[in-house]
């Protein structure tokens, strides 16, 4: 199944870039280096608009003619530029050194006559039907779809049930080692390095009494043979050669020993530091957190006073202009209880 599928998206993407790169080549002969009909290597390719040569030739073919053609002879297929700069295939009738005479199968006259040098190629073969899907393939919004169609379908081949990508055996162990390396530098990281000390360098065995040797040349002296004296005074020497590199080695070791220990010493101290930090920085998260939050109940509080302020403001002018009504009718009263007190007089006086 994955090697139909790796079959399949390499012919789509195949099939989209040749289509991609025929029109693209077109666009950059005719627009960039103006080339009147783009060449591929010496052959051209041109889509048949009309019907003047059924049945040979019909509408919607793709024609591919060769330019690099030099024999022309009566009853060839050829291509030239007529007179309006359009390119016309048809069948010659007639031709010499100068000119030639075409006729289309399906008309019932010929062609004016064209001078020679208006040939472009002789035609080689069609391939049926296939001028309307290149015609199609010249749209920009058509092309834009095929690509987005042939990237969802890549994407659809591509991947398995789950969504995930498809991957060789090989590329498959290869992201699995580089996901378990990951995880073990990432637990190599948040492993905490544990020290222990060094152990006591007690070997001192391997040190012989002076008077083991003694008594090794005493039993050499009653045995008289040269072969175990002269095996004796070999092993002997040897023994004090292992000797003083013994020696070097314990004292090389008790200067690692030493180091290890200022080493422990700095490491306890960092790792204090750490602790003091790490418990700091803890702290420090939470009064910042503190701080937010006391910095978002002030922002409420500032708001719950603007709107205060602002209700407060209504109410003032509200109550101002209910005192200039207030005023206003109070003083109407007072001029009316005048007028009422002087009418009252008059009446009294007008009586008497």
């Amino acid at each position: 199944m994955k090697i139909i599928k790796k079959i399949g998206i390499g012919l789509l993407c195949l099939v989209l870039f040749s289509l991609l790169a025929f029109n693209l080549y077109n666009f950059v002969s005719i627009h960039l280096f103006h080339q009147e009909l783009p060449s591929f290597f010496g052959y051209s390719v041109l889509e048949v608009v009309s019907g003047s040569m059924e049945p040979s030739i019909h509408v919607g073919d793709l024609i591919v003619i060769n330019r690099n053609a030099s024999h022309y002879q009566k009853g060839d297929i050829v291509t030239f530029k007529d007179v309006d700069g359009s390119f016309v295939t048809h069948r010659i009738e007639k031709i010499d050194d100068d000119q030639m005479v075409t006729k289309g199968d399906a008309n019932d006259s010929s062609d004016d006559a064209m001078p020679r040098s208006s040939l472009r190629g002789k035609y080689l073969f069609r391939l049926n039907g296939m001028g309307r899907l290149l015609a199609s393939f010249r749209n920009p919004f058509v092309i834009g779809m095929i690509f987005i169609i042939g990237v969802i379908v890549c994407i659809f081949l591509s991947i398995d049930k789950d969504g995930n990508p498809i991957l060789d055996p090989e590329e498959e162990a290869f992201y699995e080692f580089k996901e378990q390396k990951k995880k073990q530098e990432s637990a190599s990281l948040k492993a905490e390095p544990e020290y222990s000390d060094f152990p006591d360098f007690t070997e001192n065995t391997m040190i012989i009494p002076r008077s083991t040797f003694a008594r090794g040349e005493l039993l050499l002296e009653k045995n008289k043979d040269p072969y175990l004296k002269k095996r004796y005074l070999q092993l002997k020497n040897d023994y004090k050669r292992v000797e003083e590199i013994y020696l070097q080695i314990k004292k090389v070791y008790l200067e690692v020993k030493n180091r290890y220990a200022q080493t422990k010493i700095t490491y306890l101290s960092s790792k204090e530091v750490y602790l003091y930090q790490k418990e700091v920085y803890e702290l420090h998260k939470t009064s910042k957190n503190l701080y937010m939050k006391a910095y978002h109940d002030c922002i409420r509080a500032k708001n719950a006073y603007i709107g205060a302020y602002k209700k407060l403001s209504r109410i003032q002018d509200a109550y101002k202009k209910q005192r200039r009504v207030y005023l206003f009718t109070k003083n109407a009263y007072l001029k009316v209880q005048k007028e009422v007190e002087l009418l009252e007089e008059i009446e009294e006086l007008e009586r008497l």
